[in-house]
């Protein structure tokens, strides 16, 4: 088979099908490339986006373009998105050379990404992104190997340097199977420094500050929504770029955005007041209607529009499928209906409005979009993953920057989202009363803040995974978000359905700020019709249930010397083995006064044979937090507070040290355990657990009367005249 028959097979013949490989050896974003073929495919995914907007334009006014027709298939490798904003105006927009007496290309624009003033980036939204257009597919064939990387991230300390995006999305669009990483610092890079042997990004929107990725990049949204204003003007970019190709392509009203990019799934209530109808008859039984509104409707070809009160005939009333055929007028649409027009009372040909006596426009006539709809879709991302070390935000459905619905959909979409860059956190002295910060020239602190505990994120430094705004609602199924700011966070109105979803690490799983502006008609109707108050608990012993737990040790609990413990019986001997604390779902020691009952012989003849006693610890203690702990009043030789005071402190966690020291030390000499079979007998060592609280004790006593000699009689080290605690060996008092 001859070459250009193989490279036609492999080709889509309608031009729907693009393919991107920037690996491929034969990859080209040479304007002569339309990139239909996986033979010849494109080098950038930018130079797709350009392409399918081209192709989509239908010449003719009136006529519609091309929507939700274009997938682009990205092959595994590393896809790199030059980022920055695009040009505000196309004054200054390329405008493509090509022969149209050759018919060949003569441009020798820079379609390369390693060149700062490349043309690829110009027709970026103003504020940064490429804009994914006609609501086409972004395909990837490998999840883990197709890897999308920014070019361009903003600088995080320069408070003039705003956020950005790497895409704009559009209604119908569809986003699978690839991963979003930071910038690049390999050779892949198009912007690689091989005499620093380094991969390097822009920091500044003007393509200056190309410095190494190492730093956050939480400025960067990966994906929000298109807005209308830039639509308008990344048509008319690609409009004049393609004008010596297609001549007609830059006319008025040829290349515009189309409703259903910027309006999501349909209208919410796009109610248009009708300024005049035209009623004209087509053929013996039926007649053309022609609308015209007041203001530029909106409306596309085949949406189904109500009009009401024309009060001119019910005829007239109804919702119809409108058409765009032919007409210039954005304030103008037509229907039709099974009527002619004397059969109505009107005169065919003949306009009527509010003055046209006798027959006149109602002046409540409206035109009113039909709100069920699927004619556009919210854009969907789907088995997407986000793999970032600098703080990347997920998505960001914004609805101010929409129409409609104002919703997003997405699935499978795993965030793993963290802060290495220390400028982004503070950490509070308590000592000092200060907040702590690392200087913002460098990334990397002398004090490792990313790895404190205690650090706090900085307002304007804080990430997201998942965010809606301004009314605007997101569809979430098995997202998964790790280590952001905020995993799920929804703003002045904004809605999340969230479903099989989670959340780790990072800082607020959910985060709901403000409140809606206002509500749907359909939801303006509910009223209270009663408040139930929560039952009284009613915690008497009668109303208790009875839990069986272990039987008790009746010789040790009785013995002699023992007056406040009880002691578990044969089940549980081994002091090394926990009992169990939950018994049939109940929590032991959970409630508050927690007590445990047994039946005995009675003390007395006839006397009671039940007893309890209280457990402890048991139910929950209560801090209360004052300003005064935040922030004492004094710091001298103890602080002036209760909850800060060390010795209070140490004295209230005695019980805890005594147990833990003593644990560590049979667990290092196992000679010394009584249960050990090594066990010598030699030292008593069960009264090790008292010789600790003693040393606890003299601590707390220092502290609290600032003593500068040691409160027992003993010394704090062993030397040749200790002094022995009666009833204690000298090698227990050796301490280590």
């Amino acid at each position: 088979m001859a070459l250009t028959r193989l490279d036609n097979l492999y080709s889509s013949k309608t031009g729907k099908y693009l393919y991107v490989s920037p690996d491929d050896f034969n990859a080209s974003d040479n304007l002569d490339n339309r990139g239909n073929s996986p033979l010849r495919p494109f080098k950038t995914i930018q130079r797709a986006f350009i392409e399918v907007a081209r192709y989509s334009y239908v010449p003719g006014a009136g006529n519609i373009d091309r929507f939700d027709q274009f997938s682009i298939m990205l092959m595994p490798g590393n896809h790199y998105i030059d980022n920055r904003p695009g040009l505000v105006d196309t004054s200054s927009s390329p405008e493509f050379a090509f022969d149209q007496t050759k018919n060949e290309w003569t441009d020798t624009s820079k379609l390369n990404l390693k060149d700062a003033d490349n043309v690829l980036y110009k027709f970026n939204a103003t504020t940064g992104g490429a804009i994914v257009p006609r609501g086409c597919s972004l395909v990837g064939y490998d999840l883990r190997r197709t890897v999308i990387r920014p070019l361009y991230v903003p600088d995080p300390a320069d408070t003039d340097v705003g956020r950005t995006s790497i895409f704009n999305l559009t209604g119908g669009c569809y986003l699978w199977q690839f991963t979003i990483k930071d910038g690049d610092l390999l050779e892949t890079s198009p912007l690689y420094n091989s005499a620093e042997g380094i991969g390097k990004v822009y920091s500044q929107p003007d393509g200056t500050g190309l410095v190494v990725p190492e730093f956050s990049h939480h400025k960067i949204c990966i994906m929000e929504y298109a807005e209308n204003a830039e639509l308008d003007l990344y048509y008319e970019k690609v409009g004049k770029a393609f004008n010596q190709f297609q001549p007609t392509i830059d006319d008025a009203g040829e290349l515009d955005p189309l409703v259903q990019e910027n309006r999501i799934v349909g209208p919410l209530s796009d109610s248009r007041s009708i300024d005049s109808l035209k009623i004209e008859d087509v053929g013996a039984s039926r007649a053309k209607v022609t609308i015209t509104t007041k203001i530029e409707h909106g409306y596309f070809e085949n949406q189904y529009v109500a009009v009401l009160n024309t009060g001119l005939d019910e005829e007239l009333n109804g919702t119809f499928n409108i058409s765009l055929a032919g007409v210039t007028d954005p304030k103008v649409f037509t229907y039709y209906i099974d009527k002619v027009a004397a059969s109505v009372g009107l005169t065919s040909g003949n306009i009527y409005n509010t003055t046209t006596a006798p027959n006149v426009l109602g002046a409540n006539a409206i035109a009113l979009a039909e709100i069920d709809s699927v004619e556009s879709a919210s854009p969907y991302v789907f088995n997407c993953s986000i793999r970032s070390t600098w703080g990347q935000c997920g998505m960001w459905a914004n609805g101010a920057k929409a129409t409609g619905f104002r919703s997003m959909v997405v699935a499978q979409y795993t965030g793993v989202s963290l802060q290495k860059d220390d400028r982004a956190f503070i950490r509070y002295d308590r000592f000092t009363n200060t907040w702590n910060e690392a200087s913002l020239v460098d990334a990397f602190a002398t004090v490792p803040y990313h790895t404190k505990g205690d650090a706090y994120w900085k307002d304007d430094w804080r990430n997201f995974h998942i965010r809606a705004s301004e009314d605007a609602f997101i569809q979430c199924v098995s997202v998964f978000a790790v280590g952001f700011f905020d995993h799920f966070l929804m703003e002045s109105g904004g809605d999340m359905s969230i479903t099989n979803s989670n959340s780790n690490f990072g800082n607020t799983s959910l985060h709901a700020i403000g409140h809606k502006g206002y509500a749907f008609n359909q939801d303006k109707g509910g009223y209270i019709t009663d408040i139930i108050p929560p039952k009284i608990l009613n915690d008497s012993r009668a109303t208790s249930e009875k839990v069986q737990y272990y039987v008790l040790g009746i010789p040790d609990s009785n013995d002699a010397s023992n007056h406040t413990r009880l002691f578990l019986g044969s089940a549980n001997e081994n002091p090394e083995q926990r009992p169990a604390a939950t018994i049939g779902g109940f929590r032991i020691g959970a409630r508050r006064e927690e007590k445990l009952y047994a039946k005995l012989d009675p003390a007395v003849p006839a006397g009671p044979t039940e007893f309890c006693s209280t457990l402890s610890p048991s139910g929950f203690k209560r801090y209360t937090a004052a300003l005064s702990t935040l922030n004492p009043v004094t710091i001298g030789n103890f602080v002036d507070n209760y909850a800060q005071d060390a010795a209070n402190s140490i004295n209230d966690n005695k019980e805890f040290i005594q147990n833990e020291a003593y644990k560590y030390i049979i667990g290092k000499y196992a000679y010394l355990n009584p249960n050990d079979p090594s066990y010598t007998g030699t030292i008593e060592i069960s009264k090790c657990r008292r010789d600790i609280g003693f040393f606890v004790d003299s601590v707390v006593k220092d502290l609290r009367l600032t003593l500068d000699t040691s409160s027992l009689p003993m010394d704090y080290s062993a030397t040749s005249n200790i002094n022995v605690i009666q009833q204690q060996n000298l090698t227990s008092l050796v301490v280590n």
